[in-house]
């Protein structure tokens, strides 16, 4: 029988000779073992983890803070806030793209370890049933059992960088991941505040429409006394009358709307659409716009856009895919090592005499598969020129998204200053038809024309901040996150 501290020797001699030679073969430009927890799945609870989370060795410089906490809180409407807080951390549209990156970080840890060396325990008992011819001149019985305790060491020798670039790959493509939520994340949280200034709209436009249908409701009434008397033709009438059927149908499109708005603000912060009604906000008069923004951006700052900033990675890896490709046809080199125990009886399974070792040294070169790397070289390079394309894209697409939401921002500025002064005029015209009334000079159907038509600008007035209010988030977004 084999002494057991002879045959730990026995192994760890065996262990020593391959780690050795894989210690050696590492000395070649290989990573290091750091790249193991450099890889290590990340899952992000907190808004403050993601923001913090792009790495120091990234390319691209992408050191501000994300998205720039400050945008939403311009608008100065603290409940504004708590509906991003909500968003941030309950909408699936923002969970989904952060389990896709720990995903991706997954993949990262599976590629590196194809450059560690693997060991395998493969304990295995085979029963062998043997002829009489053979059983008769060995002394074997017919059914014999074969018992084997190997320990196997392997280790590819990535000569030519082919799974150190699979790694790079992985990685690029888990950078690209990271900036894609943070995409999402921007796009998320202007819903968010577009859809909640929105309702803001149209809870005033609700309460200056109830008005609008009281005080056409009054003239259409008063029009009727008028031609009932006399003093007024029936076309005069009728045309009262629609005026008031028509504001309630839009009186009606504004609760639908309402519901709507509200509905969608709670989806997006992750609440059924049965809560929607008790949606707390304020109102649109209490929110201020941000400070007038400038007639141009600089460009560079749509270089922190995340979509663009993904896009390119996405560029980058397609260009390491093809690296990969061509490094198919190379060969690979694999070194191996086996050492363990074999023998017919267990209960000799230790004896020194069923000791066996065995080192290997395999070379694999492709020759023919039918085309089968050329066409994967060939997807690869074409894969290449789409992601080109479709960076190029993003990056068209996010310099016409500023160009518009600042042409719209100027152009709803002009607006707002004409229709703040007809408002005006229309407050003076009601002011003073209001005091011809109490000198008995005109009727009362006079004061509620103007009354009607001050309503009116107030209606557009409102609108007109919405619009404005929800352009700069346009533009908030257009720009990456804030200006």
């Amino acid at each position: 029988m084999l002494n057991p501290s002879r045959l730990l020797v026995k192994f760890g001699q065996q262990a020593v000779l391959l780690a050795c030679t894989v210690l050696t073969l590492m000395i070649l430009p290989f990573p290091a073992m750091a790249e193991v927890k450099q890889a290590g799945v990340k899952v992000y609870q907190s808004w403050g983890e993601l923001e913090n989370s792009v790495p120091d060795q990234s390319i691209h410089a992408f050191n501000t803070q994300f998205p720039d906490r400050q945008w939403w809180e311009s608008f100065h409407d603290p409940q504004l806030t708590v509906y991003i807080q909500a968003a941030i951390q309950n909408s699936p549209s923002i969970q989904i793209p952060l389990h896709q990156l720990e995903a991706s970080r997954a993949l990262v840890r599976q590629a590196v370890a194809k450059e560690l060396p693997s060991v395998n325990l493969n304990p295995s008992v085979y029963r062998l049933g043997l002829p009489d011819t053979v059983t008769q001149q060995l002394p074997l019985s017919n059914n014999q059992f074969l018992y084997n305790l190997p320990l196997q060491l392997s280790y590819e020798v990535d000569w030519f960088g082919k799974n150190w670039d699979s790694v790079q790959l992985a990685k690029k493509r888990t950078e690209a991941a990271e900036l894609q939520s943070k995409a999402v994340i921007t796009a998320v949280l202007g819903e968010v505040s577009a859809a909640y200034i929105n309702l803001l709209r149209t809870d005033a436009l609700l309460d200056h429409q109830q008005q609008q249908v009281t005080l056409l409701k009054q003239i259409a009434t008063l029009e009727t006394s008028r031609y009932q008397a006399g003093l007024l033709d029936q076309q005069t009438v009728l045309d009262a009358q629609r005026n008031a059927l028509e504001a309630e149908n839009t009186l009606k499109s504004l609760q639908s709307q309402q519901a709507i708005w509200s509905h969608q603000l709670a989806i997006f912060t992750g609440s059924p659409p049965a809560t929607a009604q008790q949606l707390e906000r304020r109102t649109l008069l209490q929110m201020e716009l941000p400070v007038e923004t400038p007639a141009g951006m600089p460009v560079d700052l749509l270089t922190r856009r995340p979509d663009i900033l993904a896009k390119e990675a996405l560029l980058e890896s397609a260009r390491i895919d093809v690296k990969v490709a061509r490094k198919a046809f190379l060969p690979t080199l694999n070194i191996g090592s086996l050492v363990g125990t074999a023998g017919l009886q267990f209960s000799k399974l230790w004896d020194w005499s069923n000791v066996l070792n065995l080192q290997n040294l395999l070379l694999n070169q492709p020759v023919f598969r039918g085309g089968q790397l050329s066409a994967e070289l060939n997807y690869k390079k074409t894969k290449q020129k789409e992601a080109l394309e479709n960076y190029r894209l993003t990056v068209l697409t996010g310099l016409k998204e500023v160009e518009d939401s600042l042409s719209t921002l100027k152009s709803l500025q002009s607006q707002q200053d004409a229709t703040q002064q007809q408002m005006q005029m229309t407050q003076q015209k009601l002011a003073l038809n209001q005091s011809l009334q109490q000198q008995g000079l005109i009727a009362k159907l006079d004061v509620l024309k103007s009354q009607s038509e001050l309503n009116r600008y107030q209606q557009a007035v409102l609108a007109q901040k919405a619009d404005a209010a929800i352009a700069t988030i346009s533009l908030y977004k257009a720009l990456g996150g804030g200006f």
